[in-house]
């Protein structure tokens, strides 16, 4: 009886980890969507500024980006020194 118990024990054990592997591939795809994002966003509003001469602020209004995330793309473009603090 202490075998078949161990046995059920170590199938469940194999499904949780199973089950943990798929569910931490689906939130890596998840964060890789957005890194990818906004990665590309970032190169967008460079590639405005550069070839437009637009400031950060309009090349990300042409963009649309929302104005709550736009805060973090200039941290973004400042820490890449891509954007210079005035």
């Amino acid at each position: 009886m202490e075998s078949i118990g161990m046995g059920v024990f170590m199938d469940g054990m194999k499904k949780g980890e199973r089950k943990g592997k798929k569910q931490g591939r689906r939130e890596g795809k998840r964060e890789g969507k957005r890194e990818g994002k906004r990665e590309g966003r970032l190169e967008d509003i460079t590639s405005l500024m550069d070839t437009l001469g637009w400031t950060a602020e309009q090349s990300m209004a042409a963009l649309k980006i929302p104005e709550e995330e736009r805060s973090g793309y200039v941290k973004q473009l400042t820490s890449r020194k891509i954007l210079i603090p005035q």
